[in-house]
């Protein structure tokens, strides 16, 4: 076994999840609004997807830890989509 991927504790919420669905979910928004492709949205949500069940696989997360990091992005995704609009 890979020392690396041994986790001791487990933490709460998983801030690779809530990292990547900050970053790839603002691209995607930001994506969709510019240029309306469905393509680059699908493969953005893939990532954050992709991020978040590998936690899980690798068992360094509880599938509660992924949801509570996307929890916590989702929070920041919306104030920041809030601070947008009423900048413009």
């Amino acid at each position: 076994m890979d020392v690396a991927l041994d986790a001791t504790t487990y933490s709460f919420p998983s801030g690779h999840a809530s990292g990547s669905l900050a970053l790839y979910g603002m691209l995607a928004i930001l994506l969709y609004r510019r240029t309306k492709n469905w393509i680059g949205f699908g493969l953005l949500v893939t990532m954050v997807l992709a991020v978040s069940f590998s936690r899980v696989i690798l068992n360094v997360h509880y599938f509660s830890d992924v949801i509570g990091g996307w929890l916590v992005a989702l929070v920041i995704v919306a104030a920041s989509e809030l601070i947008r609009r009423k900048r413009n």
